[in-house]
């Protein structure tokens, strides 16, 4: 293929339909004849094979906007036809398929008419090209990895959460910095549920846009998860603990993150109306359909948790996990719950950790603008943040500071300390928040002298608890 050949067989296109004739920078250039028909045509037949031959030959193709055409060249009517047509915007790189395009020749050697051009459609800029992930290779070294009650499988101690700052409203660049970043630190469990936004869904669908990108070649290294309990869709149909809206919402997760089955699939909240029975046997249908390798419940209360993992056990899909939240400041596992977790083998990552980021020391001095406490739709309230509880946290973060850790580092390793307790489930907002998690693993054990300070500043009694 020559460049004189490519030239001719898109010229020869003009007589199919409308002319664009339109410069490549927008003011003036080296034009030729293009049909909307024919290049559109050409440009599908040749797209990227012809791209890379024009090139050789100097000769660069562009999608540009049409705009009103001056030139004594073409037939006033028609320039009055192309002026009156729709604006044809750049779509794309120039190797694709196009609706509009400009032969452009650098070589001296042939002259083309000259003509001027008032874009009526300001040219997109070019995307950043994309760039390929690759993760750390030394990323299992510094991470460890806790057997989730007495099943096979294992969990990162530090895992990472969508709940926040992974939705429509937040930026899908920075989300996908933060999973790559946790995943190259060993954090190979993402957790998700089908109403993390806002608005509800938007985080799983993030979240599948950005595994196809980096993830997909490594599902195998993955431990994904999400739950259904909460309000997803209008009707008696769209909460709470039913096997019809069981399995229809996580079909509809599955099919926002792009996957073919997730590792662990939640009951997100008891349902009081719904039989505990029925809903047990929707996770059971779950695993045996192969839409999710595990299930597990969240939130549930010891005496519902007893009963969840005797009715699974008997339905032969055992119960892997109980997800709670559990952190200094909200300590209600601690009255049974993490015994029955022992006594049935049943493994606990524990969420808000960190109490929303209050056991951390972004509100050491009030509350900043970019916090979560800050933001319309977050759960922290700045009413939750008296200056009783933060003169707690400013205590306890002292005893931090004394071990050579974070206050959010100190909070972590803080629950971690039970044996019951299989992972610490983190938020973040920026990548080095991560970062500071993962340095948690370097002291996770505490002198009782440094348990006795923070339950003296916890001041905890029954009725807290």
């Amino acid at each position: 293929m020559t460049a004189e050949y490519a030239r001719r067989h898109i010229e020869r296109g003009a007589r199919w339909g409308r002319i664009v004739n339109v410069s490549t920078d927008g003011t003036s250039g080296f034009a030729t004849e293009v049909s909307y028909g024919a290049t559109k045509h050409a440009m599908e037949s040749y797209s990227r094979a012809a791209a890379k031959e024009l090139g050789k030959y100097g000769i660069t193709v562009n999608v540009v906007s049409l705009g009103p055409i001056q030139t004594g060249w073409i037939p006033e009517e028609m320039q009055k036809r192309i002026a009156s047509g729709p604006p044809l915007g750049r779509i794309g790189q120039p190797e694709e398929v196009a609706d509009a395009a400009v032969v452009k020749r650098k070589s001296q050697r042939q002259q083309f008419h000259r003509i001027m051009t008032i874009n009526r459609m300001k040219t997109k800029p070019q995307k950043k090209p994309i760039t390929a992930y690759h993760p750390k290779d030394a990323r299992y070294e510094a991470m460890t990895y806790n057997r989730c009650g007495h099943s096979g499988l294992k969990l990162p101690a530090i895992s990472l959460g969508l709940w926040h700052n992974f939705g429509g409203v937040d930026s899908i660049e920075n989300a996908r910095a933060m999973l790559r970043r946790a995943f190259d630190l060993g954090i190979t469990h993402f957790d998700l549920a089908n109403n993390y936004g806002p608005p509800p869904g938007s985080a799983e669908e993030n979240f599948g846009k950005i595994f196809r990108r980096d993830f997909a070649r490594y599902r195998d290294e993955l431990i994904i998860s999400s739950k259904a309990g909460y309000l997803m869709w209008p009707g008696p149909y769209g909460e709470w603990g039913s096997r019809k809206y069981l399995i229809a919402s996580l079909d509809q997760s599955l099919r926002r993150m792009g996957l073919e089955y997730v590792d662990i699939f939640y009951h997100h909240r008891p349902d009081p109306e719904t039989p505990l029975e029925e809903t047990m046997g929707a996770l059971g249908q779950i695993v045996r359909s192969g839409k999710a390798l595990y299930v597990g419940i969240s939130s549930y209360k010891p005496e519902q948790t007893r009963r969840a993992v005797q009715i699974l056990r008997t339905l032969g899909t055992p119960c892997l996990i109980h997800q709670p939240s559990y952190s200094m400041f909200n300590r209600w596992v601690e009255d049974g719950l993490l015994q029955v977790l022992e006594e049935e083998g049943v493994g606990c990552i524990v969420f808000s950790p960190l109490s929303q980021g209050l056991l951390t020391n972004r509100y050491l001095d009030g509350i900043p603008a970019d916090s979560r406490a800050a933001k319309p739709h977050g759960f922290l309230k700045p009413a939750q943040i008296t200056e009783e509880k933060l003169a707690k946290v400013r205590r306890l973060n002292e005893v931090a500071q004394a071990r050579g850790q974070t206050l959010a580092q100190m909070a972590l390793a803080w629950v971690l300390r039970h044996p019951q307790i299989t992972s610490a489930l983190i938020g973040a907002s920026r990548v080095s928040q991560i970062e500071d998690a993962a340095e948690t693993l370097k002291n996770l054990t505490f002198t009782s002298d440094e348990l006795e300070k923070i339950e003296t500043i916890l001041a905890l009694s029954r009725a807290a608890r």
